[in-house]
Formats: C-alpha cells, sequence, structure tokens
C-alpha cells in the first residue's frame, strides 16, 4: 500500500469519527443559539474553552508521552508502560482538580461575575474536565496503538453520550448553561465503563515507577505544545469578554464553530499523520508533495466557508442578534489554515526528538496572536479578535519555514503556499464587496469567485490535474474497500 493511501485510509477513519463527534457540537449551534441569549451562549462558549485549556495542566502531555513510551517495545513493556503512565494521569489529574475546586470562586469572579449561579458554572465545567481527563487517555491508547476503529468507536460513542444528556437537560429539563455542562459531565461519567472495557486489552497487571515518572518526564514539552490548540482559543476570548462582554464572545465562539470543518479536517490530518511521521515511512519529498495537497484541500474549504458565509450564519444562528458572525468566519477560517499547515509541517520534529524546538515554533505565534488580538480587539471587538489571531498565525508560519529550513533541511512548498494564501485574501476582499448587493446578484458574482479561485489554483500550478487523478484513486480504492468488507 502506498504511503499516501495508507495515510489517506487512516485520515478517512479518524476524520469520520472527529467529524462525528465534533459535528455533534455543529449540530448544538443552531438549537443553543436560539435557546440562549447571545450572552448566554457566549458563557457557554466561554466554559468550554475554559474546560480545554485547563485540559493542558492536567493531562500535562502524559497522553502524547505514550506515543513515544510504546516505540520499538514488545507487547509486554508496552502494556506496562500503559498502565504506569494511566496510574500517572489519575495521580496529576486529581490533584489538578482538587487544586481547581479550591479556586473555583476566584474563576467565577474573573470571568462571570462571581455570583453563586455562576461559581455553579465553574464547578460542573471543572467536573466536566475530570470526566474528560479520564476518556481522553483511553482514546490515547487506541490512536498510539493505531487502532482505528476502537478510536472511532471511543471518540464518537463519548461525544454522542455527552452531548445527548446535555441537549436533554436543556431541551427537556429547561436547564441553562449550567445544565448544559452538566449533561456533558454526566454523558461523559456514564461512558467511563465502555472505555475501559475496550482499553483493557493494552493493559498489564504491573505498574512501574521508573515508567511513571518516565511518562511524567516526555510528557512535559507536548504540554507546552498542547498550549497552542487549547490555550489560545481561551485566551482570545478572555481578551474578548474583558474589552467586549459575554456577547460578543457569543458571536466570536458561533461563528468559531461555523469554522469546524477547517477545524475538524485538519485534525483528521494530524491524528494519521502524527503516528505516520513517528513510523518514519516517507521521504522528504514525498512530505513536501503531501502537505501541500492537504493544504490546497484545505483552503479550498475554506474559501468555500468565505462564499456562503452570510447565508450559512443566518440558517445556522438565526436573527440578527449573530449578523457579525458572518464577517469574522473569512478571518477565522484563515486563521486555523495557516495554524494546521504550521503544525503538521512540524510534525517531523517529534520523529527526530526535536519536541522542544516544535514547542517553540507553537509558543511564538501563539504570544504574537494574543498580542495583537488585545489590540486589534480594542478597534475592532470580535472581528479583531479574529484578524489578531489570523494575524499570529502568519507570522508563526513564516517563522517557522525559516527555521525549519536552515536548521533541519526541512521545507515547504513556500510558492504554493504563499499563492494558497493571496488568492484567499483576495477572495475575501471581494467578497466584502458584495455584501450591499442584491442577492441574485451577490450569488452570481461569488459563483464566478469561487471559480476563478479555482481557476487560480491550477493557472498558478499550485495543484496539477494528475495528482488529483491519483486522489480520486485513492479514494475510489478506499470506498471499494470498505464495500468488500
Amino acid at each position: 500500500m502506498s504511503t499516501r493511501r495508507r495515510l489517506f485510509r487512516e485520515a478517512l477513519v479518524y476524520g469520520g469519527a472527529l467529524a462525528v463527534s465534533r459535528g455533534s457540537l455543529f449540530l448544538l449551534l443552531p438549537i443553543y443559539t436560539r435557546v440562549f441569549t447571545t450572552e448566554e451562549y457566549g458563557a457557554f462558549d466561554l466554559m468550554t474553552t475554559l474546560m480545554r485549556a485547563l485540559f493542558v495542566p492536567a493531562v500535562l502531555g502524559i497522553d502524547w508521552s505514550l506515543s513515544l513510551m510504546l516505540r520499538g517495545e514488545d507487547d509486554s513493556r508496552q502494556r506496562c508502560a500503559t498502565t504506569s503512565a494511566l496510574a500517572m494521569q489519575l495521580v496529576w489529574g486529581s490533584g489538578v482538580v482538587l487544586v481547581l475546586l479550591l479556586v473555583a470562586p476566584g474563576l467565577a469572579r474573573l470571568l462571570l461575575g462571581g455570583a453563586n449561579g455562576d461559581v455553579t458554572v465553574i464547578l460542573v465545567t471543572e467536573a466536566y474536565l475530570a470526566v474528560q481527563i479520564v476518556n481522553n487517555f483511553a482514546i490515547a491508547i487506541a490512536r498510539w496503538r493505531r487502532e482505528a476503529e476502537t478510536y472511532f468507536t471511543l471518540t464518537v460513542g463519548y461525544a454522542l453520550s455527552s452531548i445527548g444528556v446535555s441537549l436533554g437537560l436543556v431541551l427537556i429539563g429547561g436547564a441553562g448553561v449550567a445544565g448544559a455542562l452538566a449533561g456533558m459531565a454526566i454523558g461523559g461519567a456514564a461512558f467511563i465503563p465502555v472505555a475501559a472495557l475496550l482499553s483493557r486489552h493494552a493493559l498489564g497487571a504491573e505498574i512501574a515507577l521508573a515508567d511513571m515518572a518516565r511518562s511524567f518526564r516526555l510528557g512535559l514539552p507536548f504540554a507546552a505544545l498542547n498550549a497552542t490548540d487549547f490555550v489560545l482559543p481561551f485566551l482570545l476570548r478572555l481578551a474578548l469578554v474583558r474589552i467586549a462582554g459575554l456577547s460578543e464572545v457569543g458571536i466570536f465562539g458561533a461563528a468559531s464553530t461555523i469554522c469546524l470543518g477547517v477545524v475538524l479536517i485538519g485534525d483528521a490530518f494530524s491524528t494519521a499523520w502524527v503516528p505516520h511521521t513517528l513510523s518514519q515511512e516517507h521521504g522528504v519529498g514525498e512530505t513536501k508533495e503531501i502537505l501541500r495537497l492537504y493544504a490546497c484541500l484545505l483552503i479550498t474549504l475554506a474559501a468555500a466557508l468565505v462564499i456562503v458565509a452570510e447565508p450559512l450564519v443566518s440558517v445556522l444562528l438565526g436573527g440578527a442578534a449573530y449578523a457579525a458572525a458572518a464577517q469574522i468566519v473569512g478571518a477565522l477560517a484563515f486563521a486555523n489554515w495557516c495554524r494546521s499547515v504550521r503544525q503538521n509541517a512540524a510534525m517531523p520534529l517529534i520523529a527526530q526528538g526535536a519536541v522542544w524546538t516544535r514547542t517553540a515554533l507553537n509558543l511564538a505565534p501563539m504570544a504574537v496572536g494574543v498580542v495583537l488580538a488585545y489590540i486589534l480587539t480594542l478597534r475592532l471587538g470580535a472581528l479583531g479578535t479574529a484578524w489578531g489571531f489570523a494575524a499570529g498565525e502568519v507570522v508563526g508560519l513564516a517563522l517557522q519555514t525559516i527555521v525549519l529550513g536552515r536548521a533541519f533541511g526541512q521545507s515547504l512548498d513556500v510558492r504554493s503556499i504563499a499563492c494558497m494564501a493571496v488568492l484567499y485574501l483576495a477572495l475575501l476582499s471581494l467578497t466584502g464587496m458584495t455584501s450591499s448587493a442584491s442577492v441574485g446578484a451577490m450569488i452570481a458574482f461569488r459563483l464566478v469567485l469561487g471559480a476563478g479561485f479555482l481557476a487560480g489554483l491550477f493557472l498558478l500550478r499550485v495543484v496539477h490535474p494528475a495528482e488529483l487523478r491519483a486522489l480520486a484513486l485513492d479514494i475510489g480504492g478506499r470506498a471499494s474497500g470498505v464495500v468488500r468488507r
């Protein structure tokens, strides 16, 4: 099986899992934006991003350290290492959650104002975090053992259980934001026995203190690495809530959810790409080609979102309260595209043992993005937050490309990436000119813009017809394999 076909096969399985799990959050969007006010939805969005930010110190990269501990070991050693890492995860995570429970009133005052109801919201968010820690480790076991089907079952089952209970409490029980978050915690807790059952084959009977310490030590750089994925979204919203209030957070969060398709494809590719790069089954030239094709696919999706942003916002969010979200979608889609290309291009550094270098390359755009987001938010509100995020990612991608090329001999197809970015920004600028046009004229013009964008990709030789034919054959081959099974 070719490298590209194998990577595509795994990305389909992982992507399907992420599409269902994260896509279920997308299904909540038109419901919760209608049930909650913009301010209430802002509180819900802020709490879910707070949970993900707290996930970084609570997990501390121990789930990622497992990827290194399993390499080159026989089955017995793998089982011992997995059990030891799980023990370390439970001990460390429990301590972090305990501390968070003690500081809950302070967090409530900082983020929500500190009324009794606000403290309850913080407490159920921390309960949701505790459940996430346990289920995440089971998912990590399946991921690093490359058990794609088990990964699919765990990821989808956990998400559906959490969101199903949350919806029930909100729609049937009439619960507010606290009820929505409590439902996710309760549903996730109910799934833990299933996760334990599906993961028990990977666990051994012994716990080695040396392996516990090793999992902690190896996880530290990954904790810093994960900050851009989990902490940055919260920091952006923290700046926004302090400057403009929860309603603006609600609009920003809704626009971010609309861009979920871009994030999902990025996560799906990354989930397949990391084990692939760790196995070192590819050459430098092949990596360059795969990343170019991936970046082209992702920016095409981002361009499609820009073209249909207004009707999408109207249908999904409803009402005039969220109309400003349409202006934010383009900037957020571009930021997520830059971030995904940047992060996946640096993945080979993990296989080379240069994890701290990759961490530094991730932290730089986060710092730049937060500073620029704060400055621009003062002037433009949620739109400024989005463009600050995007500007930080552009700076990070440029810096990383220089460092990888000079220090590690790795490079992106810089010309193609730059062409994609220029075409996208031109499309975004031109679509803004049609906002005041009649509906018919706007649709016609944007269809022309979309066709022009695709034509530009071919004319600038960003992608070639032969590559599309090969990709179609890969897709057809995978589909035939699924049917035969």
